[in-house]
């Protein structure tokens, strides 16, 4: 049985088909929950969608349509509002029908097997240089959407791919070479020592032109394959990734494959032939082009003049590995808002390559800005604000924060409460956001416990916890639930939860889930407030609210395992 608004649409639905067969529009109306019992528990909008097709006034369309919902045996009244809109009262046997369903625990059981394969990239930080705040947002963003196409059944591969290719890299050939540093320690401080010595590479580089071609010589020799300089490559990308996954290991983000860009160069030469060969490729200014005027984009650019490929060319051979080695349904790109146009034109040439049966998807974001300063959160003095610093500075935080309320914590507690506070706290405040817009981290808002915050969400899932420790639940009778006004909005909203995943999906945005929980967080603390399980005497009462507090938090587990929450037993 659907529950709740779907069951609702179908109302909607049938009621229309009813009174004009021919009615269109049906796939477009919304129906929004109501905050305030008075107007109803749902109200529809479909009336003004369906007014320009049947040439009726919606006021006329709305009180035909009222009358017809209102023989359905679910329905306790409708009245129509603001001119077109219908307002539908429920009855209290529906609200037991749907508490019945969600009590069950069907109604979280989301995961069929889709038999459809998805490859996420996500994070993909460049070799040699730190993790700022904007690689956080993709690496979270990415982890979120690969755990929330898993818990709906897809097949997921996390992909890290990792950019380690360039001319910054034959800098750092020269750099080494020179003895600006050295082994150890490069292998003490990966990424410290690695941007240390780039540095001062562009810093000696103005005293002496000749280091920049000294660059472009040993990046040619790496493009040429030579052992020494691939030898060196492959070291610098180990180390940084020994330090990448410190972060990652932080974070409780995981990869199934991590490959850098350099990897699929061999391919290259194919794809620029096949560009060719089909008459997409033509020269200019001694360059390679795809023109994609057709598509209303400027040309795309394969090869430089001197005969180097570019990312572009580099990406087209890695889509290609992709689909010969995976055969994925749908590829997400996690990156970036100022990417929008490159990725157009990629799919645009991949398109011409003939990748039809793929779906490519932009999963595009925005940059985090600084509370104080309201600027993009990368640089403060002109000091690198890296994603490192900045969870050891929340954790710091969450642990002051923690021995100010609980002086007499141990120190091994408090350290392990202190980072699963920190990292939920990081993670929900980058993703609870539309994902394309602009955010201001504030560490102080996402440490807090009022508001929209995991905290917040934790605190309150805590004590959900607390009262089912405290409950006898074999002991309580399996009883008929009884529904009064105050159980309706929280039944309401739990029955919601289908909706809001298939938005999240349809949106590739966790945003939808974070105001859910937010408002799950809200409707259990009033319920909490109003009522108390551990004095109920009446059976029927004790049931329906422990049926309440269990299926919520069950849908507070499901949102922390897709954000990455950790569930505290303490706040």
């Amino acid at each position: 049985m659907t529950i709740s608004k779907t069951q609702v649409q179908n109302i909607i639905a049938r009621a229309t088909q009813t009174l004009w067969s021919e009615a269109g529009a049906l796939e477009k109306f919304e129906v929004e929950a109501k905050d305030n019992a008075l107007f109803g528990d749902y109200s529809v909008n479909i009336a003004f969608l369906l007014a320009p097709q049947l040439k009726k006034s919606p006021q006329e369309i709305a009180t035909a349509l009222a009358r017809e919902i209102d023989k359905e045996p679910f329905v306790e009244k409708t009245e129509v509002a603001g001119g077109g809109f219908i307002n539908i009262f429920l009855t209290k046997d529906f609200w037991a029908q749907a508490l019945a369903h969600i009590a069950d625990g069907s109604f979280l059981e989301l995961g069929a097997p889709h038999a459809q394969k998805i490859i996420v990239e996500f994070s993909s930080p460049n070799v040699a240089r730190p993790m700022h705040m904007g690689h956080i947002r993709n690496t979270v963003l990415g982890d979120f959407l690969a755990r929330l196409h898993m818990f709906l059944g897809y097949d997921v591969i996390r992909w890290n791919h990792l950019g380690d290719w360039g001319t910054q890299f034959g800098k750092l050939i020269v750099a080494y070479q020179k003895g600006w540093t050295t082994k150890e320690a490069i292998e003490k401080n990966p990424i410290e020592e690695l941007v240390h010595i780039y540095v001062r590479f562009h810093d000696e580089a103005e005293k002496n032109p000749d280091l920049g071609k000294q660059a472009q010589e040993e990046f040619k020799k790496l493009e040429d394959g030579d052992p020494e300089n691939i030898k060196l490559l492959d070291w610098f990308r180990a180390e940084s990734l020994k330090e990448f996954k410190k972060t990652y290991e932080a974070l409780g983000v995981s990869f199934d494959v991590e490959r850098g860009e350099s990897t699929y160069l061999s391919d290259m030469p194919m794809i620029i032939e096949d560009l060719k060969k089909k008459g997409f490729a033509k020269k200019s200014e001694g360059a390679l082009i795809v023109p994609l005027e057709s598509e209303h984009l400027p040309p795309a650019m394969i090869e430089k003049s001197d005969g180097a490929t570019l990312y572009m060319t580099r990406e087209l051979s890695t889509l290609r590995y992709r689909v010969d080695t995976y055969h994925p349904q749908e590829i997400l790109y996690v990156v970036g808002n100022e990417q929008s146009l490159y990725f157009q034109q990629f799919f645009a040439i991949a398109k011409k390559l003939g990748y039809t049966d793929v779906r490519l998807k932009h999963i595009s974001y925005g940059i985090v800005l600084s509370a104080q300063t309201k600027k993009k959160l990368s640089t403060r003095g002109g000091v690198v604000i890296t994603g490192k610093h900045m969870l050891e500075s929340v954790t710091q935080k969450a642990l002051e924060i923690l021995k100010e309320k609980q002086p007499d914590i141990s120190d091994q507690e408090a350290n392990l409460i202190a980072h699963r506070v920190a990292i939920g706290a990081l993670r929900y405040s980058l993703l609870r956001d539309q994902r394309t817009s602009d955010i201001v981290f504030d560490p102080e808002q996402a440490l807090s416990l009022r508001g929209n915050s995991a905290p917040y969400l934790q605190y309150a899932h805590t004590r959900l916890s607390k009262i089912l420790e405290r409950v006898d639940i074999a002991k309580t009778p399996d009883v008929s639930y009884v529904i009064e006004d105050s159980f309706v909005p929280l039944i309401r909203h739990l029955s919601d939860f289908e909706n809001v995943m298939e938005k999240c999906a349809r949106d590739y945005s966790p945003h939808h889930l974070a105001q859910y929980l937010f408002e799950l967080a809200s409707l259990s603390n009033a319920l909490y407030e109003q009522h108390s399980i551990m004095h109920e005497e009446d059976p029927k009462r004790k049931a329906t609210l422990l049926a309440l507090i269990t299926s919520t938090k069950r849908v507070f587990e499901i949102g922390f395992e897709l954000f990455g929450i950790t569930p505290l037993q303490t706040m």
